[in-house]
């Protein structure tokens, strides 16, 4: 990922902090719930161990075995990124694939990613509250006008593609408006497990509002 991915990119990002730049170490952000550190509390120095682990020793990597716990080091895979580098990303897409010059993904590669390849329809699958309504490879296409769909978070009439980020109680997403051109990417800390949901949409109270709050700053 990072020869093929993060350098060309050009992206200060990493899996669990071991390969991360002792800068991007400093800013971490810490992970809380209930007022209390559940990851990232690093306080300047990377983590003595990658992986987390109940029982026995969390440093003993012979404890992952391939195919048998996929979350072992982390929800997501562990990318530790900024919300800067996420709009990075969001620029690539809406480039058809480069960056900067620099070709990362083929046209036809980009289009694919966010080619949906299942939308609800009522009846053809389960939607987590209307969460899920929409989905390609592993991006989502919001907003979904289903009976049953509650994926706005006030888009205003446009239509978005991106992906929810969900992990350790922060709530996150980067969401691009290939129509116009323009996206955004945001984070907010904190959530609980069992948080309110936003007016009218299945997105917690949290993530709407700093959903909106970003939205509100593209050119109308």
């Amino acid at each position: 990922m990072r020869r093929d991915v993060l350098d060309p990119m050009k992206l200060d990002a990493c899996y669990n902090w071991p390969t991360c730049s002792d800068a991007t170490v400093a800013r971490a952000v810490e992970l809380d719930q209930g007022g209390k550190p559940v990851k990232d509390d690093l306080h300047g120095r990377r983590p003595d161990c990658p992986v987390f682990v109940k029982d026995g020793d969390p440093c003993d990597l012979s404890l992952w075995k391939a195919g048998e716990n996929g979350s072992l080091f982390s929800p997501q895979g562990g990318l530790r990124i900024s919300a800067l580098g996420l709009s990075r990303i969001g620029r690539m897409l809406l480039n058809g694939g480069t960056l900067d010059g620099v070709r990362i993904l083929s046209p036809q590669s980009v289009e694919t990613l966010l080619t949906q390849v299942w939308r609800f329809d009522g009846s053809n699958g389960v939607t987590d509250e209307g969460f899920y309504c929409s989905y390609g490879h592993a991006t989502q296409q919001i907003p979904t006008r289903v009976p049953g769909c509650a994926d706005d978070m006030g888009t205003r009439g446009a239509t978005l593609l991106g992906h929810a980020g969900d992990a350790y109680g922060m709530k996150s997403g980067i969401w691009i408006d290939r129509a116009r051109g323009v996206g955004i990417a945001y984070f907010v800390t904190g959530v609980p497990d069992k948080a309110a949901h936003g007016p009218g949409t299945a997105f917690t109270a949290a993530e709407t509002h700093a959903f909106r709050r970003t939205y509100a700053l593209l050119p109308k």
